[in-house]
């Protein structure tokens, strides 16, 4: 039995963020209006990944540079949002995305309209993050942080602004993270596992094992809606595993594929509470199929500051 224990110092990084938005048709309530938009509107801001999404990585600025990117998601739901009419027409109220970059203002990325004070918008981004040691601020063209403004209809002065940051890391299987090659995580293993190399994965490593309950294991101190996802290659040979969030077992994945594919979230965690908890990926030694390989754990720093 072997065990490798790896201690955390959770820490900020820095993203950047960049591209295309996918933003989920809004369909008009039923009219029953009022006539008063003097209230500013609620938004309330959750941060996510793309189960299925691939993590990409590469180098930049020179060798010692890493950078990842990775897809995931931007649920909006808007309350307290006052309707009016005009001529018998409803007039929706206003939302704005906007990302902040260093070296310059905020540029739109996408708006929509709302009319229910119940409405919910998805949104999808592709995150780039680096090892970039500065702040906001600290250097042109660090992305990573957006704004999302929800007005009522006929009233700018009631705009509501919500605020995302969005700092994800990529812990390594051994506990190294990503962008600063440092032991930052707390990650401990249970049974045989053995190192496979391929510049195919994450920093070019991962853990595999074949042993039936061979366990890996996150602990993390989260701050309140952190979320934490589990990077897994994806192959013919390659078998189904269990996950534990806190002892409590949440399902299974498969990380079979007719093809090879890699770098691949295959589960996440809701939002978490504030405190200590645990992650345990649990090999089920599916028959025929064996093995599974753990390749890296994504922690969001997604917190909205209203």
């Amino acid at each position: 039995m072997e065990r490798h224990t790896h201690r955390r110092s959770i820490r900020k990084g820095i993203a950047r963020a960049s591209v295309l938005i996918a933003v989920l048709a809004l369909a008009p309530a039923a009219p029953a209006f009022s006539t008063d938009p003097a209230t500013a509107p609620e938004v309330d801001i959750e941060l996510k990944f793309v189960v299925g999404g691939v993590v990409e990585q590469y180098t930049g600025g020179g060798d010692e540079e890493v950078y990842a990117s990775m897809p995931v998601e931007l649920l909006a739901e808007f309350g307290g949002m006052e309707r009016i009419s005009r001529g018998g027409e409803a007039v929706p109220g206003s939302w704005v995305l906007e990302e902040w970059y260093a070296g310059g203002g905020p540029r739109i990325l996408t708006t929509g309209e709302v009319y229910d004070s119940a409405t919910s918008v998805e949104l999808t981004h592709e995150l780039r993050i680096t090892n970039y040691d500065g702040t906001f601020g600290g250097g042109s063209g660090v992305y990573g942080h957006w704004t999302l403004k929800a007005t009522n209809p006929g009233d700018p002065d009631t705009t509501t602004t919500a605020h995302v940051a969005a700092y994800p890391d990529v812990f390594q299987e051994d506990g190294t993270d990503l962008t600063s090659n440092e032991p930052d995580a707390d990650i401990t293993t249970r049974g045989k596992w053995r190192s496979s190399y391929c510049d195919c994965w994450l920093g070019g490593e991962v853990l595999r094992t074949w042993q039936k309950w061979a366990r890996m294991r996150l602990t993390i101190d989260a701050i309140d809606g952190q979320v934490v996802a589990v990077v897994m290659p994806m192959a013919p040979n390659r078998g189904q595993a269990k996950i534990k969030l806190d002892d409590v077992y949440q399902g299974r994945v498969d990380t079979y594929s007719p093809t090879r594919d890699n770098r691949i979230i295959v589960w996440q965690t809701a939002p978490l509470q504030a405190g200590t908890h645990t992650i345990d990926v649990i090999n089920l030694a599916t028959e025929g199929r064996p093995r599974i390989d753990v390749d890296a754990f994504l922690v969001t720093y997604g917190n909205v500051e209203p």
